[in-house]
């Protein structure tokens, strides 16, 4: 049985001491093997069965005196702490038993102190034995060494760092220089015969002694026998016992240097073509011995300088293997392939990720006499980033096709169904308006006006993915956006969710719609706050970017240039490869059914995008997200401040003359009905020619025109433009369910511009009508302007 560690025996007279001493055993160590013994054999048995780390004893017992039980610990567990455990009348025989070699006493009426005690004496026990183990591994070390010191076939010198003096050296060096020990001892490295004219000596010393580190390649040395012996010298300094010394460790290349020279005329041939190679080329002969190679080799494979020159065939291959994920594809499937006498070709894998093509052929002479083999290896890794590259940007390309496809979609039916929902709302507010509080069909038609609202939502988000939004852009800065919405952000956050803001100080502006980036930050936190259902952290950050060429080569559609950048992390669950790839798809979502649209990313999508900026997303698993939102850099202005404007009510009634053009017949009955209701003077025709001649018929003041923008022939700008030089003080409100270039390029248009979208109850269009008759510097009605153009 081996010794445990806090394996305790008791050894007292009676078996209440020995509870009670076993009771501050535990009290002390907690559960703990415990072994008692009363008498001298369990003692005795105890000792050589049970092999305690700890002895508590009384001092005498019958057939033991005061000092037995010690002696017997002592002869049959040597070094195991022995405490004594005696009542007050034997305080001075513990005293002895201490000088004979107890641990520690401690008095039966203080049995508190014996648990101190314990932990005391097995502390000491633990040091004393890791001191014993700690010598014993530096005994064998200095073995070891010393073995390794006398047996090396590299000449070694030991210098002290401090005075540069030789203490030591092997007898390979002796050997080698022919100069007997003494010779070294205590002399500086330039006082020594070979080494008294040598660069290496005492200049070498000094930049050791800075550098820490010294190599020269290529040393003549003249040895004390007149011998010329070419060698490799390399010299370190270490730290031992608390001193600095100096290893050199000299190696005699004098025959690999012979060997060079034979083979001169051979290499300069051969490596003239090798070093013009953009493979990495490796000759063996049939022993495996490294014939030539080419300085792309260790290139390709990233070994060290001079891995190659002088080493072994086998000790390259083994290299390279090394690097190799699947060894077998770098050797053809045998242990000697320099050996094989056919050809062979392989794509092989390297453990850092990078792909070689690997063909190898025997070299056969005329008289069929085998040679060895040469390897020819080829960086495929470029080829291969390149495929991944262009197979990366044409999935954006599929991604981005797709995505303007749906985009088209939805715009194209926003129009109509914008009209629809114009006509569904009006119409229900007119019969609300006509219906008594109590009435019974109230109700439904609230849940018609409900439903016709969520679908003008839905349509909203579906116009915002698919850049047909009407934006009305301001020179900005990112920064007061974020800063605007914070405290909305941290109430959707909740408590469970750190926000933490960094904004760039000195942050370009940029052109862009307020409302709409509140809304791209909005969607971006409401998808982070998602993400992290138990909590965590959600950074917003902005900074002013260059992109590059290269990284526009890698990322389409975007241009390189200067651009202000949002960044929005969060520490949540991340996303997968598949989930990334179909993230701003409208309606795509990972949440349960009924919990989300699967719409906000796509809007946050189409507003960048229709922003002239572009939006990416960083995402693995278990990793968090990073949503990256480029807007190009506004140089023209500065940013303008955003102020907060409190809603004032004000009448939507008046007396004013309107002219109103729609080609929906509907929706013309709506506005006429609600315009009239408000007490306005309502003129309405179907296009241009019929509101050119209702115009010209007219002879009263045409207070305001209200144009949709799409219409058939002439669309609404240009009828706005042509009435404008009969009618010069006519105020102009357009009004459309998505953006047309008539309108403004990209949606985009002049701050001024007066615009209702679709769809829109009768209470929102006299609300409009009245705001733009009232507006004090209204654009005029001939010269809507032009669309902002984007970078």
């Amino acid at each position: 049985m081996g010794r445990a560690t806090n394996r305790i025996l008791i050894l007292q007279g009676a078996p209440a001491e020995v509870a009670a001493a076993e009771q501050e055993v535990r009290r002390a160590l907690g559960p703990c093997p415990v072994q008692p013994a009363t008498t001298r054999d369990e003692y005795v048995a105890a000792l050589e069965q049970f092999q305690p780390a700890l002895i508590v004893s009384e001092l005498g017992l019958p057939g033991l005196d005061g000092h037995g039980p010690l002696r017997l610990a002592q002869e049959r567990c040597p070094g195991v702490p022995f405490i004594v455990l005696t009542a007050s009348a034997n305080e001075d025989a513990a005293v002895e038993c201490m000088e004979a070699g107890a641990s520690d006493y401690v008095l039966r009426e203080h049995p508190r102190r014996l648990g101190p005690a314990i932990r005391v004496a097995l502390g000491r026990q633990r040091a004393r034995t890791e001191r014993v183990r700690t010598k014993r591994v530096l005994e064998q070390s200095e073995t070891r060494y010393r073995r390794l010191f006398e047996a090396a076939q590299d000449g070694i010198l030991i210098l002290d760092a401090s005075t540069g003096t030789i203490v030591d050296v092997n007898p390979y060096l002796m050997a080698l220089t022919g100069c007997p020990r003494e010779s070294f001892i205590g002399k500086y490295l330039w006082e020594i015969g070979p080494f008294r004219d040598v660069a290496a000596s005492k200049a070498s010393f000094r930049d050791l002694k800075a550098m820490r580190y010294i190599r020269y390649d290529d040393l003549p040395l003249e040895a004390c026998d007149g011998r010329k012996v070419d060698v490799e010298f390399v010299s370190n300094v270490y730290r031992v016992e608390g001193r600095d010394e100096i290893q050199c460790n000299i190696r005699d290349i004098s025959e690999r240097k012979r060997a060079e020279s034979e083979l001169l005329f051979r290499n300069l041939i051969l490596s003239t073509q090798q070093e013009a190679s953009l493979d990495g080329i490796l000759v063996l002969d049939v022993e495996g011995e490294i014939v030539s190679s080419n300085r792309r080799l260790s290139e390709m494979w990233l070994l060290p300088a001079g891995a190659v020159d002088g080493a072994s065939g086998e000790g390259v291959l083994r290299a390279l293997m090394e690097k190799v994920v699947q060894p077998g594809d770098l050797l053809g499937g045998t242990t000697a392939p320099y050996a094989l006498h056919e050809t062979d070709h392989a794509e092989i894998t390297l453990k850092d990720g990078r792909t070689f093509d690997r063909y190898s052929a025997p070299m056969t002479g005329a008289d069929g006499r085998h040679h060895g083999r040469v390897w020819y290896f080829r960086d495929l890794s470029a080829a291969k980033a390149a495929e991944a590259e262009r197979a990366h940007l044409q999935d954006q390309l599929r991604t981005s096709q797709k995505l303007e496809a749906i985009g088209s979609l939805a715009g194209g039916i926003a129009h109509d169904f914008n009209n629809l929902l114009s006509v569904i709302l009006s119409y229900t507010g007119f019969v609300l308006e006509r219906l008594r509080t109590d009435d019974p069909v109230r109700g439904d038609l609230l849940e018609v006006k409900k439903a016709a609202e969520r679908a003008a939502a839905l349509t909203r988000q579906l116009l915002a993915f698919g850049r047909k939004q009407v934006l009305q852009p301001v020179p900005l800065s990112l920064n007061q956006v974020a800063a605007g919405v914070e405290k909305m952000l941290r109430r959707i956050l909740g408590e469970d969710i750190d926000l933490v803001q960094v904004l760039a100080p000195d942050l370009w502006p940029t052109l862009a719609d307020p409302g709409q980036l509140e809304q791209v930050i909005m969607n971006l936190v409401v998808n982070a706050r998602d993400a992290m259902p138990e909590g965590g952290r959600l950074t917003i950050e902005t900074a002013n970017v260059e992109l590059d060429e290269e990284y526009a080569a890698r990322h389409l559609a975007v241009a390189p240039g200067s651009y202000v950048m949002l960044a929005v992390t969060d520490t949540g669950c991340g996303m997968d490869a598949a989930t990334r790839a179909r993230l701003f798809e409208p309606f795509f979502t990972t949440k349960e059914r009924g919990k989300g649209t699967g719409l906000g990313l796509s809007t946050a999508y189409g507003i960048v995008r229709q922003s002239g900026g572009n939006i990416w997303v960083y995402s693995e698993p278990g990793q968090g997200s990073t949503f990256k939102v480029y807007l190009p850099r506004e140089v023209a202005a500065a940013a303008v401040a955003l102020p907060r404007t409190p809603v004032i009510a004000r009448p939507s009634t008046g007396t004013e003359t309107v002219l109103v053009i729609e080609d929906e017949e509907t929706l013309r009955t709506v506005a006429r009905r609600a315009l009239e209701a408000a007490g306005y003077t309502v003129l309405v025709a179907s296009g241009g020619e019929e509101a050119f001649r209702i115009a010209a018929q007219h002879a009263g003041e045409l207070h305001l025109l209200l144009t949709d923008v799409v219409l058939p022939v002439m669309n609404g700008r240009a009828v706005a433009r042509e009435l404008s030089r009969t009618r010069p003080d006519m105020k102009v409100l357009y009004m459309s369910g998505y953006t047309d270039s008539a309108l403004g390029r990209h949606g985009v248009i002049t701050p001024g511009t007066h615009f209702l979208g679709k769809p829109f109850t009768a209470v929102d269009l006299a609300a409009k009508v009245r705001m733009v008759l009232d507006a004090g510097n209204s654009h005029p009605a001939g010269a809507a302007p032009a669309a902002t153009e984007r970078r």
